[in-house]
């Protein structure tokens, strides 16, 4: 009942259309968060198993692997930020959430360099197989757009606008950017799987066996994440 004298005796429409149902709020951000600070332990036990493993590696690779690290941490740190700012700063006190905390803002980017320097990646292995420049390049120009279109997303949302202004000035690019990603992430998985498929010989077992783990690495790093 104390939390009660806290909230204020009007609410604007705008706020209370966001602070509707916490459980489409709050709530999907708080199983969204979990889930991310789960993968980021993922990606951290792969970073070691990969350093490890493969110690004779290019260190252009490696340094990758470490920006990728680095970016997914300060990921991790700015939407743990998010939930502890919702769920205990702005406790009881709901108008809060029309506009999210700066933190979320900073995620936003960071999450749009992440995804497109996986691509690139990824893209270059294609290239690698295939020695041709069409398919690689397609992929390599929709991360670039993909990227482009996140950093203004980001930029936009480091401006603080209300959430509702936020969706209803950029829904078109949010969805943008999203498709784009996910198509890339399709291109690539089949593409690669395809070209790994020609590699295949019944008459070496062990070419085979190599075969069939990097495309089932390919699709584990590619079509789950999709």
């Amino acid at each position: 009942m104390a939390n009660l004298h806290c909230l204020p005796a009007t609410v604007p429409d705008n706020v209370s259309q966001v602070a509707l149902s916490l459980a489409s709020t709050v709530g999907a951000i708080e199983i969204s968060i979990l889930l991310a600070i789960f993968l980021f332990g993922v990606l951290t036990a792969q970073v070691y198993v990969y350093f490890n493993g493969y110690p004779r590696d290019p260190w252009g690779f490696k340094l990758m692997v470490i920006l990728v690290w680095l970016l997914d941490l300060g990921h991790t740190i700015a939407i743990c930020h998010v939930i502890y700012t919702l769920t205990v700063t702005q406790y009881g006190k709901p108008e809060l959430l029309a506009v999210p905390p700066l933190s979320f803002d900073v995620a936003i980017l960071l999450s749009g360099f992440i995804g497109p320097l996986e691509q690139g990646w990824f893209t270059y292995r294609l290239y690698k197989f295939t020695k041709t420049l069409r398919l690689p390049f397609f992929c390599g120009l929709l991360s670039v757009l993909r990227l482009g279109g996140s950093i203004g997303l980001g930029i936009v949302a480091l401006q603080q606008p209300t959430i509702h202004n936020y969706q209803k000035r950029l829904r078109w690019l949010i969805e943008t950017v999203v498709v784009v990603g996910a198509l890339v992430d399709v291109v690539l998985v089949i593409a690669l799987c395809y070209y790994l498929s020609f590699w295949r010989t019944g008459g070496f077992r062990r070419m085979t066996r190599l075969v069939h783990q990097l495309m089932t690495w390919t699709i584990e790093t590619g079509a789950i994440t999709t």
